[in-house]
């Protein structure tokens, strides 16, 4: 769930992908190690229907996520090959 400050209504939307101008920022943390802090710009706007876009839009985002990104057709293809 994403909110924006002031919000007109909740969405359901799905994950935005988007291209970034990209920088990485080097810094020191309080413990002395090196870290480095990765940031950047869009260089578009979100599309329509997306978390992104709902923020911008001001309206609350849920999205359902899934956390196991296993191509499971390449590893089929590669069990079968083995």
């Amino acid at each position: 769930m994403n909110f924006p400050p002031e919000r007109k209504d909740i969405k359901w939307t799905r994950q935005s992908v988007r291209l970034y101008d990209g920088h990485v920022v080097p810094g020191i943390d309080p413990m002395e190690r090196k870290y480095y802090w990765i940031t950047g710009s869009p260089l578009e706007a979100g599309e329509e229907n997306t978390d992104r876009w709902a923020i911008e839009n001001d309206y609350v985002s849920i999205m359902p996520l899934r956390l196991d990104l296993t191509d499971k057709a390449e590893l089929e293809k590669r069990k079968h090959n083995q």
